[in-house]
């Protein structure tokens, strides 16, 4: 699969004060495990991820990455898995497009589709290996970002900080990252507009991402 602007917005936003321990929930190829490992240098990443190629790529990009002795992952079901620890820090881009029409082919439905791991599942489970003062951050589509904000605070998982990503300014978001923690802290929101309207990118899109892209 190929790498996403909206993932690499996703592993760059991310907001957290030296974590040492890290969970990438669902991390297919494992690029928000890899970004991570350049971001945070004393964090140990451990990846699941349930589709066998995606695992067996995001292992082999794991071991010839120049922090390979920090990233770990387990091919499985995230529900199934057992950790021994709990996470400063539990990063997620699920499945999206709960909805929508599905793929013929297995593989898009698995990275399209909530039928693998369903939204509320996903943060009963977090909130059990999430430490008391940790992160959960996860990127979802603005209208499932809605419901799955008003889930989570039953679950006593309230947001933090949210990144709106627009194409344009002016334009509904693309998608949503959003911040979770257990305290109900004050809220901090925000937008990111990728590109100009002459369509070249953005001065904040470029800082954001200088470290992680060549081009910039």
């Amino acid at each position: 699969m190929k790498v996403g602007t909206l993932a690499c917005i996703f592993g760059a936003s991310i907001k957290a004060d030296h974590p040492k321990k890290i969970l990438d929930i669902g991390t297919g190829t494992g690029l928000l495990s890899l970004m991570a490992a350049q971001r945070f240098k004393e964090a140990v990443i451990e990846a699941v991820e349930i589709d066998e190629s995606a695992f067996k790529q995001a292992k082999n990009n794991f071991k010839i990455s120049p922090w390979s002795t920090r990233l770990h992952i387990q091919h499985g079901d995230f529900l199934k898995t057992t950790y021994l620890n709990k996470f400063n820090l539990i990063l997620s881009n699920p499945p999206f497009f709960d909805n929508h029409l599905k793929s013929p082919d297995l593989q898009i439905n698995l990275a399209r589709h909530t039928d693998q791991l369903p939204l509320n599942l996903l943060i009963e489970n977090v909130k059990g290996l999430l430490e008391k003062d940790g992160f959960f951050a996860i990127l979802l589509p603005e209208m499932e970002m809605t419901s799955f904000i008003e889930v989570a605070e039953k679950y006593k998982l309230f947001p933090c900080f949210q990144l709106n990503i627009l194409n344009f300014q002016d334009q509904p978001p693309k998608a949503i990252v959003c911040q979770f923690t257990f305290r109900a802290s004050p809220f901090l929101e925000r937008d990111l507009i990728i590109r100009k309207s002459n369509h070249e990118y953005s001065e904040e899109y470029m800082a954001l991402l200088k470290d992680f892209y060549l081009q910039f």
